[in-house]
């Protein structure tokens, strides 16, 4: 499979039971419902050294997760490039750019890749997304079509979005 052959890659994790926190896997839900067969969804709990394969085998890579936030707050838009993160402390807290940077070192590819940031205000026990976060991940959504629909992981300068 030639490499402009592969699927973009949609990441999505969070804790459904940590109220905002699943906002990442709530954004996955509502990509895998576009139905575009150039886009492979994940909807997972949390990222794990194993992803490193699909994200080398993939043409573009997005990862969605929530970040705390006391008060509403924008988007965080950060690409992601190999060997921005070599170490990892614990395989229970496995990054990103770690993933990319394993990506490219197991398998010698690394695709572009972005990660979005969605604030979280409520990350107590619950199974709520507040609606801010809800807000927010509709303003991912936005992003997301942004960023596929230039082929690439890159998006507008805009980085403050809201």
């Amino acid at each position: 499979m030639k490499r402009e052959d592969h699927k973009k890659l949609l990441i999505g994790w969070g804790n459904e039971l940590r109220g905002d926190d699943a906002a990442g896997r709530l954004t996955a839900r509502h990509v895998a419902l576009w139905h575009t067969p150039d886009i492979e969804v994940m909807d997972i709990h949390q990222l794990t050294p194993e992803l490193s394969y699909w994200i080398a085998n993939s043409a573009h890579v997005i990862f969605v997760d929530a970040y705390p936030s006391l008060e509403p707050s924008t988007l965080r838009l950060s690409p992601i490039l190999p060997g921005s993160d070599t170490s990892v402390s614990s395989l229970h807290h496995v990054t990103p750019s770690f993933l990319v940077t394993m990506a490219h070192a197991l398998y010698g590819q690394c695709p572009p890749a972005l990660q979005i940031g969605i604030p979280a205000l409520r990350m107590d026990i619950c199974a709520e997304v507040s609606s801010f976060a809800q807000a927010s991940v509709i303003e991912a959504l936005d992003v997301i079509r942004e960023a596929w629909a230039l082929d690439t992981c890159r998006v507008s300068d805009d980085k403050n979005r809201r």
